[in-house]
């Protein structure tokens, strides 16, 4: 696969992948692009998956609150309780097409903010037993998935923007 690039005419790059279509004549290519469908089905996916963790904040505080590292003053439980109120902040914003651009960008925020408890997470359960330990170690990795997730969101809500809109200089 390989990389194509077009520049809009107020200067923003989209970007789409070009794969070889077999069933075609050689060297033609097919572009496949993240829709805005897509980008849509992202955006709701992450928004509902933040959502509800940030009602499991306050369902089943004690998970959280074990995860938190220790040495953050005040207590565990507030910082369960922060982040719960900002997953249910973030969550329904990404939801909402008005604000889903500044959703994707605070959920990014969110998902660096909680990278320490993930990696607390992997040390407290070391001596866990494995299958414990799978878990922790998998949400390190996933944290990645979920900010690229939210950057193509992000991307996306400013491209539709900007095709959207009139540039500024035009005036």
């Amino acid at each position: 696969m390989d990389r194509a690039s077009d520049f809009g005419s107020d200067g923003w790059e989209f970007e789409s992948l070009r794969a070889h279509d077999a069933r075609s004549e050689f060297g033609a290519h097919q572009t496949v692009q993240m829709t805005s469908k897509n980008a849509g089905r992202i955006a709701a996916a992450l928004g509902a998956f933040i959502t509800l963790a940030g009602v499991m904040h306050f369902a089943n505080p004690k998970f959280f609150n074990d995860i938190v590292p220790p040495w953050l003053p005040p207590n565990e439980r507030f910082w369960t309780y922060v982040s719960g109120v900002a997953e249910l902040i973030v969550g329904p914003m990404l939801l909402w097409p008005k604000y889903r651009k500044y959703g994707a960008l605070a959920a990014i925020a969110l998902f660096v903010a909680v990278y320490p408890a993930n990696l607390y997470m992997v040390w407290d359960w070391r001596d866990e037993p494995f299958s414990k330990q799978i878990v922790a170690y998998g949400r390190l990795p996933f944290q990645f998935v979920f900010i690229w997730l939210a950057w193509k969101v992000f991307s996306d809500s400013s491209a539709s923007e900007t095709r959207l809109r009139p540039s500024r200089l035009d005036a």
